[in-house]
């Protein structure tokens, strides 16, 4: 049983942010000539012509279009641009719940504690519960697990305490309350409050085969 619900449902899931090495089309729809599939580099940028480097590892797609749109809207008429993420390349960390901006992040190549992670979510919002973050990845087999992650001495103190580094691909969930049992909480969260996450459910399936089919 659960001593606190989880967050409310989010009304959509957080739009992607592209990451080091993911591969990016450019499209422009009445200038094909400025056409280009980039990959962005270890130090986030992406070379764009007449334009030069551009800093874009931890936008969304969106940022992107309306940053090159207004950039290029003063080097040629009406520009109608596309961005389209081809290819996820680098690691990524979801983080969701009680944080100011939840979503996908790049995981730095120098490493990216849960406290990092959270910085990049724009930080904990205040009702945010510092002692029972749940963190979710996959096991060995496959299966997506979770465990608890106090952060409350490196919030207060600066001492690292459960703040470990994440290897890409985790889910980082912030809760308003404390969560007690950790295993009914994996199924609310598949099951109720973000079933679209497809990446996990493949692992999740496995637990449980009466649900598949059914997200």
């Amino acid at each position: 049983m659960f001593a606190a619900k989880p967050s409310a449902k989010p009304d959509s899931i957080p739009e992607y942010r592209m990451g080091y090495g993911d591969v990016v089309d450019v499209k422009f729809f009445y200038n094909e000539n400025l056409n280009e599939t980039l990959t962005i580099r270890p130090d986030g940028r992406i070379t764009l012509p007449r334009l030069g480097d551009v800093l874009v590892v931890g936008m969304t797609p969106t940022q992107l279009d309306q940053l090159i749109t207004e950039k290029y809207s003063e080097i040629v008429r009406d520009p109608d641009v596309t961005v389209i993420v081809r290819e996820v390349g680098g690691k990524v960390v979801y983080v969701l719940g009680e944080v100011a901006d939840p979503g996908g992040y790049p995981l730095n190549p120098q490493g990216t504690t849960v406290l990092g992670a959270i910085s990049m979510a724009s930080g904990f919002k205040h009702t945010a519960k510092l002692s029972s973050i749940i963190l979710i990845k996959k096991n060995a087999q496959g299966v997506p697990v979770a465990s608890r992650v106090n952060l409350t001495r490196a919030v207060a103190g600066g001492r690292l305490g459960d703040d470990s580094l994440l290897q890409g691909n985790e889910i980082v969930y912030v809760p308003n309350t404390f969560i007690a049992q950790l295993n009914t909480f994996l199924d609310q969260f598949f099951t109720k409050l973000m079933p679209p996450m497809d990446f996990y459910l493949k692992g999740y399936d496995t637990l449980h085969p009466e649900r598949r089919g059914r997200w």
